[in-house]
């Protein structure tokens, strides 16, 4: 008699795959079996079952998958090269301000955002948009807040 997970196995089957793709998959089907041979039958079993479905699908995936131009990934960029060849990140990134301490056009750029979001202490306005009825006085930033 057949016993319930028992049919998951089926997906776990690789003698129909070329060599390549069943060296791939054929662990993970000796852990299925292992796994219904050992574990109690439970929903944390069928769970397990699932999961390593997943896995052994992705890995297959992986193998056929067409191979980037680069050998490894690289995350998507969307800040600009020089004439140089030098990446710039985009100023709303995280690296944007690390980039800015060793490139000097990154510097100013970074000099003149941090000059349009200066607010005045007297009267609340920002730099950009001030008048000249009193001197610009910055609020000092704080971690704690303004001061």
């Amino acid at each position: 008699m057949t016993k319930p997970n028992e049919w998951m196995l089926q997906f776990f089957e690789h003698k129909h795959l070329p060599p390549h793709l069943a060296a791939v998959s054929a662990p993970f089907g000796a852990l299925a079996e292992h796994l219904i041979a050992t574990v109690p039958m439970n929903s944390e079993r069928t769970k397990a079952l699932d999961k390593l479905l997943e896995a052994k699908d992705a890995a297959v995936r992986a193998v056929v998958a067409k191979q980037p131009e680069s050998p490894y990934e690289k995350p998507p960029r969307t800040g600009y090269n020089d004439d140089a060849g030098i990446y710039h990140p985009p100023p709303n990134t995280l690296g944007f301000a690390a980039h800015a301490k060793g490139c000097s056009s990154c510097a100013k750029e970074l000099a003149s955002i941090a000059a349009d979001l200066a607010v005045c202490a007297t009267c609340d306005r920002p730099a950009n948009d001030h008048d000249v009825r009193h001197p610009f006085v910055p609020k000092m930033q704080t971690p704690g807040g303004v001061r």
